[in-house]
Parts: C-alpha cells; structure tokens; sequence
C-alpha cells in the first residue's frame, strides 16, 4: 500500500468513527424523554459528510502536491544562491584571480568545495548525499566530470593549475547539477516525487537520457543537445555569473573576471597548447 492510500483510509476510519459516535449519540437522545430536533439533526449529519469529503479529498490532494515526503521536505528547503553567497563571501575569497593564482591545489579544492556546498543546498540536494570535489587526472580534453559511484566532482588537475576562477566555478557548477540530475532520478525511484510534481518529468527525462548516454567523443552534437548537458550547462552559467557579480561587489570590480573568452592551455605531458572556451561549455575540452 502506498503512503497515500494509507493516509486516504485513516481519515475514513476517523470520519467513520465520527459517523458512528453522532448515530449512538441521537438514538441515545432518540430512547430519552429529551425531545429531537429534527433540523439540528440534518445540519449535524450534512457537518459530518461535509467535513469527511473535505479530509478525504484534502488529505490527498496535499500529499500528491508536495515537493518530497514529509521527512525529507525538511532537509531540502529552497535557498537562495545569492544569499547564500553574501554569507560565504569572506570564505569565497580566495576566488579572487589575484588571490587563485596564489592557492595550491588542495587549496583551490577547498574553495571550489564551499562552490559545490552552496550549490547543493541551493538545489535542495539531501544533506546525506554530499557531493565532494576532488582534483583527478583526466585527459586534456576534459575540464571535469561528475562521478555517480562516490557522489563526487572531478576538475582535471591540468584545469586546476592553469584554468581561471571563472572556468573552474562554472565547471564546478555543472557538474553539481549533473549530481542532481542523478538525484533527482534516484528520488524518483524511491517514490519521493509526485507524477503531478514539475520535476517528476524532468526527472524522468534525465533517467531516458542517463540510461542511453551520448559520449561527446562519439557523437558531439548528441551529446552537445542532451537535456541533461544544456540544463547542466545553463545552470552553470547563470550561477558563475551571481558569483562573479557578488564577489566583485565585494572585492572590487575585476575581482573574477571572465574577459578571456578563449585562451591557451597547455598539456604538461606533451607541451600540446589548445583553447578553452568557458562560455561554450569548451568546445575543445568539455565538462560531461
């Protein structure tokens, strides 16, 4: 039985029991010498059909129109990414270019991990299924990935040392949403979306999609028009963009700064140079 259906038949047992208790009461009332008002009596029985068709029928609608189940509703409160940002502004200080430039790796993991806190709370991402950054050796071609089996986002080491702020927040970015894609699939399994709720289709889009994944190696421009690649990378660009605008507020105006539309990386294991193109998700590299 689902939760549905069990809540549905508790509140016509309660309206039931109700029902029950008001006919005892008036065949008390019927055997005493108090004499009956037969149109107190209509009233009280319409109260109670009334009152049992609004439970049955409210009960239901109210539990089909929420986001999550009960339990889970209360770790995955929206949050805006704006606000959130404002009260982790002194943490996301060294994304500063001038500051980056100075981190070592681990360091610039740290601060693209307080990137991937944010966004997880911000897509309401259950705080059990925590998403962890790590710096990883990929081939050149790839900024970054999403990894399902440790629920983790890999920027390629090559990125890391030589890519700028901008390119790794949008990375770090896309990525997370990649891990709530798979979220959100899973969640769908689990019966904890509605087929009534938005996300239940887009849901069910990304696990189409996941399950017959185009590779960009093999065939780009079905890979490039996926859902779950332009969802992953217009949520990317937005979010690089409030941390760019919230931290030059704060830091001063070219404090990130994204005028590099393409610029030259070089692979250290074999001097090879090729362009990075944040904007365009890098054409020549690509986050998957």
């Amino acid at each position: 039985m689902t939760t549905e259906g069990a809540i549905v038949i508790a509140i016509i047992i309660l309206v039931v029991i109700i029902a029950v208790g008001l006919a005892f009461l008036l065949v008390r009332l019927a055997n005493s010498d108090r004499k009956i008002n037969p149109v107190l009596t209509v009233i009280l029985i319409l109260v109670v059909i009334g009152a049992g068709y609004a439970l049955i029928n409210g009960g239901r609608d109210s539990f089909l129109k929420a986001d999550l189940t009960p339990d889970s509703q209360e770790k995955t409160d929206y949050w805006p990414r704006d606000t959130m940002i404002l009260q982790e502004i002194n943490d996301l200080e060294p994304l500063q270019e001038k500051s980056w430039k100075k981190l070592s790796p681990d360091e610039k993991v740290a601060a693209l991990q307080k990137v991937a806190d944010i966004e997880s709370r911000h897509l309401g991402i259950d705080e059990a299924t925590e998403i962890k950054v790590k710096r990883q050796k990929l081939p050149y071609t790839r900024i970054g990935q999403f990894n399902p089996t440790d629920q983790s986002v890999a920027v390629n080491s090559i990125y890391l040392d030589q890519g700028t702020p901008y390119l790794l927040i949008n990375t770090t970015c896309h990525e997370v949403y990649h891990g709530y894609e798979m979220y959100l699939v899973d969640a769908m399994a689990d019966r904890k979306i509605s087929r009534r709720q938005h996300t239940y289709d887009k849901a069910q889009q990304y696990l189409n999609e996941l399950s017959n994944y185009k590779d960009d190696s093999a065939d780009f421009a079905g890979y490039y028009g996926q859902a779950c690649e332009a969802d992953a990378r217009t949520y990317a660009e937005d979010a690089v963009m409030s941390y760019r605008s919230q931290i030059n507020a704060h830091y001063g105006r070219n404090a990130i700064n994204n005028k590099q539309k393409k610029y030259l990386i070089k692979d250290p294991g074999t001097n090879e140079m090729f362009y990075v193109m944040p904007d365009l998700d890098n054409v020549d590299g690509t986050n998957r």
